[in-house]
């Protein structure tokens, strides 16, 4: 293929390499539905609802700088909570 501007995949390391030689010059994205799985898999049951729809706000933002600013909400608002779900 050629003309690869982005390549999603979830975070394993032996794709990641292949896209960066297979693909020289696009960029890595962790896909939504590994990041959300992270996410959930990481958080205690009775945060689950509300890490879904605080990141479901990260997904939807229009631009970056909307992004990042609801990233750092949610790291905020779970640090206490869902702290592992702040990490993974």
């Amino acid at each position: 293929m050629h003309g690869v501007d982005v390549a999603v995949s979830d975070n394993h390391s032996g794709l990641r390499e292949a896209i960066a030689k297979q693909f020289v010059g696009a960029t890595w994205q962790r896909c939504q539905f590994h990041v959300m799985k992270n996410l959930l898999d990481h958080a205690p049951k009775k945060e689950r609802e509300n890490v879904t729809a605080a990141a479901r706000l990260i997904f939807l933002a229009t631009d970056r700088k909307e992004a990042e600013r609801r990233y750092a909400e949610f790291m905020a608002r779970f640090a206490e909570t869902a702290p592992k779900s702040c990490v993974c």
